[in-house]
């Protein structure tokens, strides 16, 4: 049986994984519409992609010195802010740049998931849940998303990942509270 704070948690990676999976599935349409060649979003990916390595072998290195909480927060705070990136004028420079605080928001966050859920359920089965909690957020995301989605709008698939890291962090946040309590 899960507790409260763990299947909390769980809520925690659906959401963000329902951030990480409309963004992953609109963001070369994105780039597209604002006239960014194949070859500059495979760039941008690239970038953003050894990011994303940087920040995973970081939060290993950095483990629990800070806490949960707050590198949850520092990973939920990269990724809005690349989030805000791309409902802004951009090129290139920025597509990249806002790759990288993407990649590196969510690869530092994902560490610190799998903790958090193993820190409020001692049983490991929420942990063991954890990646079918993933997976539905990631198949959630871009289904909501197309409900709202236009050939030529795509906003709502940044509003929807960024109420989806604010629902991730919130229920992470609630999770470790009611788990201390």
């Amino acid at each position: 049986k899960l507790t409260l704070s763990a299947l909390l948690a769980l809520l925690g990676c659906f959401f963000f994984f329902a951030n990480v999976g409309v963004f992953w599935t609109y963001i070369e349409r994105i780039a597209t519409l604002i006239g960014l060649s194949s070859q500059e979003i495979g760039n941008g990916l690239a970038t953003g992609a050894i990011a994303g390595i940087i920040a995973a072998l970081s939060a290993a290195w950095i483990g629990d010195r800070f806490g949960r909480i707050l590198p949850l927060a520092l990973g939920a705070a990269l990724s809005l802010i690349a989030l805000w990136c791309f409902n802004q004028p951009f090129n290139f420079l920025i597509f990249a740049g806002a790759m990288v605080l993407y990649q590196l928001g969510w690869n530092f966050s994902l560490t610190y998931q799998y903790s958090g859920v193993g820190a409020v359920d001692k049983s490991e089965r929420a942990i063991a849940a954890a990646p079918a909690f993933h997976g539905a957020g990631a198949a959630a995301g871009p289904a909501l998303a197309a409900i709202f989605v236009t050939n030529t709008d795509l906003s709502p698939v940044v509003a929807i990942a960024a109420i989806c890291v604010f629902l991730s962090l919130a229920s992470f946040v609630f999770a470790f509270r009611l788990k201390t309590s």
